[in-house]
C-alpha cells in the first residue's frame, strides 16, 4: 500500500485523505470518481473569474459592488414597496386622463384661433373704413385673448406631464433600489466562491455530484448576475432620460410663460390701438379717412425722399474715401439695431401686415420692443435723413452705407443724430417708438421697430443680410 499514513495531526485534508485510502476499496473508488472530478474541475478552473469578467481589465468584485450598490443619488431610494408603486401608479393614470382631457380644449382652442386669423385676412382686403378696421381690431383683441388662454392650458399641461414624469423617476429609482440590493447579495455569494482556491473546492465536496451542484450553482448565479447587472444598467440609462425629459418640459413651462408675457403686451397694444382710432375720429368714418389720408401721405413722402438723398449720401461717401473718416464696410457684417428678444412680429411682405390696402406690402421688418429702446446703427454709414415727425407723425431715419446700400429704422420715438453725420455700427443714433398716438409713431400697431434695407434704393429684404439664427420663432 502506497500511503503509509504518517501525516501531521492537525492537517485536516491529510486526515481526509487518510480516511479515503486507507482501503483498497476506497482506494478504487477514488481512482474510479474524484480523479476524474479533479480533471473536470480544472477544466472548470477559471469558470467563476469569467463570470466576473473577460479580460485581465475588468472590474474586481469589490469594484462592482462599490459602483451597483452605492452612490449618491440613491441615499434617499428604497426598494420597490407594492403599494406604494400601485399608488404612483394609480396617480400617473389619473394624471395622463387629465393630460388628454387638456389637450383636447387646446385642439378647441387652436381652431377658434384659426377662425379668427382666417376673418381677419377677409377684412384686410376689404375696402379701408373706421367700422372694418375696429372689427379687425376686435378680432385681433378676441385672437390674443385666445393666445392667452391656449399658452396657460399649455401650461398646465407641461406642469401634468412633469408630474407624470417625476411618478416614473420615483418608481425608477426604487425599482433600481431593489436591484441593487438583490445585485449586492449575488455578488457577495459569488465573492464568497472566489476567494476559495481550487483545492479547497476540491475537498470541500464528498463525491463529483456535489463538486458538480457546487459547479453549476456558481455558473447560474454567475447568468443571473449578468441579468442583474443589465437591467440595472437600462433602468440607469432610462432614469437619466426620464429626467432629462423633465428638465425639457420645466424649460418648455418658462418659455411658455414668457409667451404670455408678450402676448399680454400685444393684447394691450392692440386693445390701445383701437381707443386711438376712436379717440382720433369720434367714431367719424370722414375723420378716419382724413386720419389714413394723412398716414398714407407721410409713407409716399418719406419713400421719394429716400430715393432723391440716397444718391447725395453716396457722394458724402466717396469723399470720406483716404481719410480718417473713410467708412469701413461689408454686407455680411450688418447687426441687429434692436435686439429681436421677442423674434419678428411681421416681415417682408408678410401677409397678415394691417395696412397693405393703405399703403402697400411691407417692405422691412418689424421688430417687437419696449418704448424707448436705444436703437444702434447695423453698419457704418453716413446719415442721410434723421426726419422728426409733427406730434405722432411718422419719425425715421436713413444711413447710408458703401456699395450701394441704405438702412431705414422707423417709428422712432427720438433721434440723436443729424443729417452728414458719420456714424459708426452699434453707435445709439434714437429711441425706439410706434405706441399709437405718442411721438414719431405714425401709422402703427404698437411698439416696436420698423428695419428695412435698401440696395441702389430699392427695398431687399433685410433677412438675407441678418442673422436669422438669433430669432426665437
Amino acid at each position: 500500500m502506497w500511503y503509509t499514513g504518517i501525516v501531521p495531526r492537525h492537517s485536516i485534508f491529510e486526515r481526509k485523505m487518510k480516511n479515503t485510502f486507507s482501503s483498497p476499496l476506497n482506494l478504487a473508488f477514488f481512482r474510479r470518481t474524484f480523479i476524474p472530478s479533479l480533471a473536470v474541475f480544472l477544466m472548470f478552473g477559471a469558470l467563476i473569474p469569467a463570470v466576473l469578467a473577460e479580460d485581465k481589465n475588468a472590474q474586481t468584485l469589490e469594484e462592482i459592488l462599490e459602483e451597483n450598490t452605492t452612490g449618491e443619488s440613491d441615499e434617499d431610494a428604497k426598494p420597490v414597496d407594492p403599494e406604494e408603486k400601485e399608488r404612483i401608479e394609480d396617480e400617473i393614470s389619473d394624471i395622463n386622463e387629465q393630460i388628454e382631457e387638456k389637450q383636447k380644449e387646446l385642439e378647441d382652442l387652436q381652431k377658434e384661433i384659426e377662425s379668427y386669423d382666417n376673418a381677419i385676412k377677409v377684412k384686410q382686403q376689404e375696402e379701408a373704413s373706421l367700422n372694418n378696421q375696429i372689427s379687425i381690431l376686435d378680432d385681433q383683441i378676441a385672437q390674443r385673448e385666445l393666445d392667452i388662454k391656449r399658452s396657460n392650458e399649455q401650461i398646465d399641461v407641461y406642469t401634468l406631464e412633469i408630474r407624470d414624469l417625476e411618478g416614473e423617476i420615483t418608481i425608477k429609482e426604487e425599482e433600481i433600489a431593489g436591484e441593487k440590493e438583490e445585485l449586492g447579495a449575488m455578488l457577495r455569494r459569488l465573492d464568497k466562491f472566489g476567494r476559495k482556491t481550487n483545492l479547497e473546492l476540491v475537498v470541500g465536496n464528498d463525491s463529483f455530484s456535489d463538486f458538480y451542484a457546487q459547479q453549476q450553482y456558481v455558473t447560474n448565479l454567475g447568468d443571473d448576475t449578468r441579468e442583474q447587472l443589465q437591467r440595472i444598467a437600462a433602468l440607469k440609462a432610462s432614469l437619466e432620460e426620464e429626467k432629462r425629459k423633465t428638465e425639457d418640459k420645466k424649460k418648455s413651462v418658462e418659455a411658455e410663460k414668457k409667451r404670455v408675457e408678450d402676448q399680454r403686451l400685444a393684447l394691450e397694444n392692440t386693445q390701445e390701438v383701437k381707443e386711438y382710432y376712436l379717440e382720433e375720429t369720434k367714431n367719424s368714418e370722414e375723420k378716419f379717412k382724413d386720419l389714413v389720408d394723412k398716414f398714407r401721405a407721410e409713407h409716399l413722402e418719406s419713400e421719394r425722399v429716400i430715393s432723391g438723398l440716397q444718391q447725395e449720401a453716396q457722394k458724402r461717401l466717396a469723399e470720406l474715401e483716404g481719410t480718417e473718416d473713410e467708412i469701413t464696410f461689408s454686407s455680411s457684417n450688418f447687426i441687429w439695431p434692436v435686439y429681436p428678444a421677442k423674434g419678428i412680429s411681421c416681415g417682408w411682405h408678410c401677409p397678415g401686415y394691417p395696412y397693405e390696402k393703405l399703403i402697400g406690402p411691407h417692405n422691412a421688418l418689424d421688430i417687437p420692443t419696449a418704448q424707448g429702446t436705444a436703437v444702434k446703427a447695423a453698419a457704418d454709414g453716413v446719415v442721410s435723413i434723421a426726419k422728426r415727425g409733427v406730434g405722432s407723425g411718422y419719425s425715421y431715419i436713413l444711413i447710408v452705407h458703401p456699395d450701394g446700400f441704405s438702412t431705414v429704422y422707423g417709428h422712432l420715438s427720438e433721434i440723436s443724430v443729424s443729417p452728414d453725420q458719420v456714424v459708426h455700427q452699434g453707435e445709439v443714433i434714437g429711441l425706439s417708438g410706434g405706441r399709437p398716438g405718442f411721438p414719431g409713431a405714425g401709422l402703427s400697431t404698437g411698439p416696436h421697430l420698423h428695419f428695412g434695407i435698401r440696395v441702389n434704393g430699392i427695398p431687399v429684404d433685410p433677412a438675407q443680410y441678418m442673422d436669422m439664427n438669433i430669432v426665437p420663432e
